[in-house]
């Protein structure tokens, strides 16, 4: 049986320098590789200098995949993984809300999604890794202008993973900032063809940072996949990196990130073990 898991985490990597804040994105670097995932989605990659840290070793990480853009990754988002990628590519989104609002500062990053094609057991799996515009209102209604910017944004993401040809399976992964289980989480799941395996989970990957509205504290970072029609493919997730670890050198203690992980498992057959599978009887 073939296993592909694939993480994402959303790694608080602020664009400023802030006292422990190499450090600890070199914890979560460390933590990252102990995981033993395949694949590691990142977003708020502040920095080019981060990159190593969150990589923690090239040999663990063989293949690092980002766009090029001033000061920082583009988007903030990196791919990592120790299998054999190919296909790189970055859409920014073309809606990302008004010059003359809290959005300006994203419309810098050009934010996106990156998607990739990895090489598991002889099989392609597209994985795309996104982090979608912040909602600073914490309020997802209908009329709520920055939700939206995320309706728009997800409407062309929805686009690109129904362009990937139905036998392929796709992994959309990153920091959505809409919550499970709201209009919009449902419209784009239906419009991709893409389930959630925590779709019934209620606890939150978000942690609100001071001035955000405590209403924040939503499921916002989600690993969904679509798998091809015959039935052959599982699946199952859950959250990581949820527990504070030691983060100083004089032994704080601290989260790793704003956000918690999310970590999926995608398993299905090898060629030899459908070959030796017992046939159907027909009617």
């Amino acid at each position: 049986m073939a296993e592909l898991s694939i993480v994402t985490i959303n790694c608080l990597g602020l664009p400023v320098p802030l006292p422990g804040l190499r450090h600890r994105l070199s914890v979560l670097g460390k933590a990252l590789a102990d995981l033993e995932a395949d694949v590691a989605c990142l977003q708020e990659v502040g920095q080019w200098r981060h990159l190593p840290l969150l990589r923690h070793d090239e040999e663990r990480w063989p293949h690092a995949l980002a766009i090029v853009h001033p000061y920082a990754p583009k988007g903030g988002l990196v791919t990592l993984s120790r299998l054999p990628t190919s296909d790189p590519a970055y859409v920014p989104f073309r809606e990302r809300g008004r010059f003359a609002s809290l959005h300006a500062t994203e419309r810098h990053q050009a934010k996106g999604f990156l998607q990739i094609t990895i090489t598991a057991y002889g099989r392609s799996v597209v994985v795309f890794n996104t982090h979608l515009a912040a909602n600073y209102t914490a309020e997802w209604s209908y009329t709520n202008p920055y939700a939206k910017v995320e309706r728009a944004q997800l409407r062309e993401l929805a686009a690109c993973v129904a362009a990937v040809p139905a036998s392929t399976p796709v992994v959309v992964a990153g920091d959505f900032n809409v919550p499970r289980g709201s209009w919009l989480y449902h419209e784009f799941c239906a419009a991709a063809n893409l389930v959630d395996p925590l779709r019934d989970a209620t606890t939150p990957t978000y942690r609100p940072l001071p001035g955000m509205p405590a209403r924040a504290a939503q499921a916002l970072d989600h690993v969904l996949v679509r798998t091809p029609a015959d039935g052959s493919f599982s699946f199952e997730s859950e959250l990581c990196f949820t527990e504070p670890v030691l983060l100083g050198r004089g032994g704080t203690l601290g989260y790793l990130s704003d956000h918690l992980g999310v970590r999926l498992r995608l398993r299905w057959p090898l060629e030899d073990e459908r070959a030796q599978a017992p046939e159907q009887a027909s009617c």
